[in-house]
């Protein structure tokens, strides 16, 4: 999945930035509802979304309160053995970023565990990024999104 990154310029490697929305806090409980995989391209021109699912967890839904997801809205999704092609695929070649990298990390590394593989990419934290570029203190997503007008 990582394959070659760590021999590229940080301004040559390709990023993927992904999203999971998840049934709960504990990977090996809990499963995946969402998942969501924005590449930025060396030069960061280029976004865009190349992945986004909802997931069957094969289980009932929690928290949907935090994101939205309800059981009859997956009902019919696949469940992430269906996805896992096309999700490695989206992250293939990329160092993986993510607002709260080790909570994704790890529904991405238990996931793709319990369908026979194991993804383990290169990755970095975003919430942690902030102070370093500049742009703010650590804080939670739906925060960060406020103080910079996304919606």
């Amino acid at each position: 999945m990582g394959d070659g990154i760590l021999n590229y310029s940080i301004a040559a490697t390709p990023i993927a930035v992904i999203d999971f929305e998840t049934t709960g806090l504990s990977a090996d409980r809990d499963r995946a509802l969402e998942v969501s995989v924005v590449r930025v391209e060396p030069g960061g021109a280029t976004r865009k979304l190349t992945f986004d699912t909802l997931v069957n967890p094969r289980r009932p839904v929690a928290a949907t309160e935090i994101h939205g997801i309800t059981d009859s809205m997956v009902e019919k999704a696949p469940d992430f053995s269906a996805i896992w092609p096309a999700l490695r695929s989206a992250l293939s070649g990329c160092v993986v970023a993510a607002y709260n990298a080790y909570f994704d990390m790890r529904f991405l590394a238990a996931e793709s565990e319990r369908v026979g593989d194991i993804a383990q990419p290169p990755y970095f934290c975003l919430m942690y990024v902030r102070s370093l570029i500049g742009i703010g203190t650590r804080c939670r997503l739906d925060d960060a999104c406020k103080l910079h007008g996304v919606a």
